[in-house]
């Protein structure tokens, strides 16, 4: 895995939320493959080259630590974090174009394709499960990789609960709305592309969902 440098500083404040601070490091990423890794620490970060490796072998788009897949794990998470994440995931589950275990992880790999063809509109913490369906609305695969989740190691987490849990219910609405043909969300979206220079994986892994149209 290549090294490359880390340390980028968002432009203004607002930008070091989370949503705002994907966007500004999407637009400064290169490369065939993009990662994203909690600064907290919550998850061992040796795990990325695990999460790419699969993603490539599955011939996937996005792969996803995911704690909350049976073969996943929590350890030390609050109660109130622990809560929050679960039913969220739960309902995304139920309503969402993509079946997975664990939609608020940040603990990802992307294919370039997807971090330039998926747009995305939050600033906060609702850009992590907005990325993912709208990634599994324009037809690219996502699977989730059993990882743990562990205690935050570093620092304090900077969450609003009753704004992070409004901003869930209104991107929950919203699939709703779009499922029962009230909103219409496909018009202009761009077809999934394929990289060129993608390593050529050889094999199948599990936890893979398609979404693709016919």
């Amino acid at each position: 895995m290549r090294e490359v440098p880390i340390g980028i500083r968002p432009p203004g404040r607002r930008d070091w939320r989370r949503g705002a601070a994907f966007r500004t490091g999407f637009q400064q990423a290169s490369g065939n493959i993009v990662c994203t890794i909690d600064a907290d620490c919550s998850y061992e970060p040796e795990g990325l080259k695990r999460l790419v490796e699969e993603m490539i072998e599955a011939k996937a788009d996005v792969a996803v630590a995911s704690p909350y897949h049976p073969e996943g794990g929590v350890q030390g998470v609050g109660a109130w974090r622990l809560v929050l994440s679960k039913v969220c995931s739960a309902i995304y589950r139920v309503i969402s174009p993509v079946p997975l275990y664990t939609y608020t992880s940040i603990f990802r790999a992307y294919r370039w394709a997807v971090i330039e063809n998926v747009k995305f509109e939050s600033d906060g913490f609702v850009s992590a499960a907005e990325i993912l369906i709208h990634a599994a609305e324009q037809g690219y695969q996502v699977i989730e990789v059993p990882m743990v989740l562990r205690a935050r190691q570093l620092g304090t987490t900077k969450m609003k609960i009753v704004r992070t849990i409004g901003r869930h219910l209104a991107m929950m609405s919203t699939i709703l709305m779009q499922r029962f043909g009230l909103s219409s969300v496909q018009a202009g979206r761009r077809a999934p592309q394929t990289l060129a220079k993608a390593p050529d994986p050889t094999t199948s892994a599990g936890y893979q969902y398609s979404t693709e149209k016919e």
